[in-house]
């Protein structure tokens, strides 16, 4: 595989030539995992899953950059993947030994990594790689992230959908000239054949129809027009407020008319009972899933700085979200 920004060398034939790996971003919740479903169904294609363990983790040193080996050993995405932890700790020779492992799972298939953050970084060690830019209107991932345990209320839990989108707007010089492919969730939802066909050909594949039959090997539904708008069908339009508060003009800019509710004044004393709801809620979200032992370890433990004492609670708890994982 040519990785790193390689171009095809001298004497080199094209059919020795791999394309470097497509890279999906979008913020978590906007339809990433589906979409990941959907493309890996097709021969031609290959995307393991969630990938942000590939630039986590690097930190700069005097040198370049470095894995922090220590860090990605404790990543519950990477365990999940059950791919060899790199021998080498340069940052690049790092990354190219991950990114040759999860092609290795489905050779025969164009590699697909799946981003929700650290686009700034992919961009540097792939610069040749086409983007496909994903977006959900917000109003539907806040709830979505709260349901599964990531935030305890809509106004914290949109955050990482702002941050996602801010980033892809901050680095829109380094995104011009490159080839890349924007699309709405809500778009994907409504005609799912032709925008898989379309991204299939944005990728230099042909479409293939079982691509469309993910469902049955995954715990996922049909693909549903539905699942688009959700936010309009008994949302509390108090949150829904919070949410277009929390994310401003992004949610203009991206398409998404905003809703006819009144925006609500964020005074620090409504900010405040936002968070200690949201605070509660979560802490509740954790003991149901990981029991009330865990959690206070895991809680104390870090309030305390204490690694050790959450260390047996922390690896506990990763083996539920692994069992999570789709």
């Amino acid at each position: 595989m040519i990785l790193m920004g390689d171009r095809l060398e001298k004497g080199k034939t094209a059919a020795a030539y791999i394309p470097p790996p497509v890279i999906f971003y979008g913020a978590l919740r906007s339809g990433t995992t589906m979409l990941r479903l959907v493309m890996n169904m097709n021969p031609a294609l290959s995307c393991p899953g969630e990938t942000d363990f590939l630039f986590d983790h690097l930190r700069q040193a005097d040198d370049g950059w470095r894995l922090d080996r220590d860090a990605l050993a404790q990543d519950r995405i990477f365990n999940a993947r059950r791919i060899p932890m790199p021998d080498n700790p340069h940052g690049r020779q790092a990354v190219a030994e991950l990114i040759a492992a999860l092609g290795a799972e489905k050779p025969q298939g164009r590699l697909i990594l799946v981003l929700h953050r650290g686009l700034e970084r992919a961009l540097e060690f792939l610069p040749d790689s086409p983007i496909v830019h994903i977006v959900r209107d917000p109003r539907d991932v806040a709830p979505s992230s709260v349901r599964m345990g990531w935030a305890g209320d809509v106004y914290h839990a949109v955050t990482h959908w702002k941050n996602t989108e801010q980033d892809w707007d901050n680095l829109a010089p380094q995104l011009a000239g490159r080839n890349v492919l924007e699309f709405r969730f809500e778009d994907f939802t409504a005609d799912p054949e032709h925008w898989s066909a379309r991204l299939c050909r944005f990728m230099g594949v042909a479409y293939d129809p079982q691509m469309m039959r993910f469902h049955e090997t995954s715990t996922y539904q049909p693909i549903d027009s539905r699942l688009s708008s959700q936010w309009r069908r008994g949302s509390d339009p108090a949150e829904i407020a919070l949410i277009e508060s929390a994310v401003g003009p992004l949610i203009a800019a991206r398409g998404y008319p905003a809703s006819d509710i009144a925006p609500v004044r964020l005074t620090p004393a409504r900010l405040l009972r936002v968070k200690l709801g949201g605070k509660i809620r979560r802490m509740k979200f954790r003991i149901d899933r990981y029991g009330l032992t865990d959690t206070v370890l895991d809680t104390l433990s870090n309030r305390l700085r204490l690694p050790s004492l959450g260390q047996g609670a922390r690896g506990r708890m990763q083996q539920v979200d692994i069992r999570y994982l789709k």
